[in-house]
């Protein structure tokens, strides 16, 4: 369409379906006035093409009240995954196999990765055989997953596989390598923190107890003191984790609406 500045609308809006204008194709047939209508502006659109129709205070579904940070994305894909990178570099790092000093660094990185995937599979067959059956297995572990050593993002599991691979670096290869890591003390009271959130969110029911709230704060607080001392890199899901810890002293308001709508809405919202 025409840009009509003295409407606000600039070339190429697009007219989209709302509450009195359902369908489009009834515009130009419009008796009842005045109607609102909704024009997208196509310019500053980047992933997201329409407007979220989920996203109407007409129907009591709005920011503010309905969608909250869940632990799937604020923890499983974003502390512990930013953790279990920092930890397997740190393993890198200090070659904890004693790996021979003839390797160049690509194959100390890959040997050390094909280690851990050997001790992965006894760790998940020790689990299985004491009769628990809740991991979700990670079926690969290789260098090329873990990613550049600065970008934690990069490590590719899904969330299930990263809470089970925190439960292997918490329960097994960080209890044998203490003494080789530095500061090895604190990075294995950092993997058992973490570890504690999720048995602290699933063993409580649908309502935290307040000794249960005290302790995930406690909680929240020793791992950013252990994380800040060593240098574990932070993004903004670390920020999500401390809103999420402190309103879970109300019954937990889990919504099938996770938190990448959250940012895909937001910035919709803002343009």
């Amino acid at each position: 369409m025409y840009a009509i500045p003295s409407l606000g609308l600039e070339e190429n809006d697009r007219l989209e379906p709302s509450a009195q204008l359902q369908n489009v194709g009834s515009f130009d047939t419009l008796v009842l006035f005045p109607t609102t209508v909704v024009f997208w502006r196509r310019s500053r659109e980047q992933s997201v093409k329409h407007r979220c129709p989920l996203i109407d205070s007409s129907v009591g579904i709005f920011l503010e009240s309905t969608i909250q940070v869940d632990t799937l994305h604020t923890l499983a894909l974003g502390v512990s995954k930013s953790f279990a990178h920092f930890a397997v570099w740190l393993c890198i790092d200090a070659n904890i196999f004693a790996l021979p000093a003839r390797f160049s660094n690509a194959e100390l990185h890959s040997m050390t990765c094909l280690r851990l995937k050997a001790d992965l599979g006894i760790f998940y067959n020790q689990v299985k055989t004491s009769g628990d059956h809740s991991l979700s297995e990670l079926g690969e572990f290789t260098f090329e997953m873990l990613g550049p050593r600065d970008s934690a993002t990069t490590l590719r599991m899904k969330g299930a596989e990263t809470e089970g691979f925190l439960r292997f670096l918490a329960e097994y290869v960080l209890p044998r390598h203490v003494g080789s890591l530095p500061n090895g003390h604190l990075v294995l009271a950092a993997a058992q923190a973490l570890l504690g959130i999720r048995r602290a969110y699933a063993g409580d029911g649908w309502r935290l107890t307040h000794r249960a709230f005290q302790k995930l704060v406690d909680t929240f607080h020793r791992y950013s003191h252990i994380s800040q001392t060593l240098g574990i890199p932070e993004q903004p899901k670390h920020h999500l984790w401390m809103h999420m810890t402190l309103r879970t002293l109300e019954p937990k308001k889990y919504v099938p609406i996770c938190v990448v709508c959250v940012i895909l809405c937001v910035s919709l919202f803002y343009e």
